[in-house]
């Protein structure tokens, strides 16, 4: 924290994966006088739903931007993947099987996958 200070950045950008992690940096930063009106800290997606469970750390993330990832949880496509996803045999797919719901993280690795496949096929044809 003393290095951020003494470059006098005010754009600050957190690389911070959890609540945790995150609650021990702001209260330092706090304690550095590292937020406020004149900074800005960019966090993750991982930390912004998280800083509400307090009205100190609340405080003390104004300047804090992150954003979330939205992931629907309806419609035609999620319906038809979580059907395909509940037909799955849950001792050849653990988590998957009658019952469950895919995490947003598998969404968004099938996602990933399927768009790869659909270039692959378009570039297969030209």
């Amino acid at each position: 924290m003393q290095e951020i200070k003494d470059s006098e950045a005010r754009v600050i950008v957190a690389f911070l994966f959890n609540a945790d992690e995150y609650l021990t940096m702001i209260h330092a930063a706090d304690e550095f006088g590292l937020v406020g009106e004149n900074y800005v800290w960019f966090v993750s997606h991982s930390i912004v739903g998280t800083i509400t469970n307090n009205e100190t750390t609340i405080q003390l993330s104004q300047g804090a931007i992150g954003s979330f990832q939205y992931i629907p949880d309806s419609g035609p496509n999620y319906d038809a993947f979580v059907e395909r996803w509940q037909s799955l045999d849950p001792i050849e797919n653990p988590n998957a099987g009658p019952g469950t719901i895919p995490t947003p993280f598998t969404l968004l690795i099938y996602d990933m996958f399927f768009e790869a496949a659909m270039a692959v096929d378009i570039l297969d044809k030209n």
